[in-house]
């Protein structure tokens, strides 16, 4: 197996990348009203005005215990969709 990997960088016009973790820290800590899909270190240093998914793991200092279907596949789709209503209602959209 003498194949060698290589990383190709082709950012997506339209999509803003961070060259610093510093730079997407800051960006955490200034938005508000917005769901946001993170980990749990994202939920530790956003404003808790926003609504938040956990949708990485490992969960730092809290037990896993899930609450809610998978992410994956129909019921998962389902699952995202109520949150969605949800994230609405909460900040009357």
């Amino acid at each position: 197996m003498g194949s060698t990997a290589r990383f190709v960088w082709n950012p997506v016009e339209g999509v803003e990348y961070f060259a610093k973790e510093k730079d997407r820290m800051n960006l955490f800590v200034a938005i508000h009203g917005q769901w946001v899909l993170g980990s749990a270190e994202t939920r530790q240093i956003m404003d808790p005005e926003n609504y938040f998914t956990l949708v990485s793991a490992p969960l730092g200092g809290k037990s896993q215990i899930a609450e809610h279907l998978p992410f994956m596949g129909e019921k998962g789709m389902d699952y995202l969709m109520e949150l969605k209503a949800e994230f609405f209602d909460r900040f009357g959209i």
